[in-house]
């Protein structure tokens, strides 16, 4: 499979790309990246809609690889954007949606908007733990993330994971 045989159209060729553009991303060039996913995410909406899986995906990492370059507004707006589509196309208790709760929640600490923080890694946390388990690398990386903004709010990590476990 190659761009000769499949054409600058093909669903292969955009995942190539998307491929290509996550590489980037992973190997701290993120203004490589960028207009590429930007190309991948029109494309992705233009063919699936906004609100596909794939649009999803796509956007995620967009949202990454702006954040890399610090521009953490429009990070923001995107992951946003994300939560709206997962709420249209995920049952509310699916765990795509944590994937961006998380990562807004991280967007939001590095912000110091600790308190709007907190409550996007709770909910990401909850998620994770009642769908992947309590001993899932992703899970525990939320918690460890949420028990950092509680303290940060001045509040006592292991009193606040009490309080949720009585709910």
């Amino acid at each position: 499979g190659t761009l000769a045989e499949w054409g600058d159209d093909h669903f292969h060729t955009w995942s190539a790309r998307s491929n290509l553009a996550a590489l980037l991303v992973a190997n701290k060039k993120p203004a490589e990246a960028v207009p590429m996913l930007r190309a991948v995410v029109a494309r992705r909406t233009a063919s699936e809609g906004e609100h596909s899986p794939a649009t999803i995906s796509a956007r995620s990492l967009l949202a990454a690889a702006i954040k890399d370059l610090d521009q953490f507004e429009e990070a923001e707006a995107i992951y946003r954007a994300i939560l709206v589509s997962c709420k249209i196309t995920y049952a509310d208790d699916h765990q795509t949606p944590s994937a961006a709760q998380h990562n807004l929640g991280i967007l939001l600490a590095e912000s110091d908007r600790f308190e709007e923080a907190a409550d996007f890694l709770l909910q990401a946390w909850q998620t994770r733990r009642s769908k992947l388990r309590e001993g899932h690398p992703d899970t525990a990386n939320t918690l460890r993330n949420l028990k950092h903004v509680w303290k940060e709010l001045g509040l006592d990590p292991d009193a606040e994971l009490e309080l949720i476990s009585k709910q």
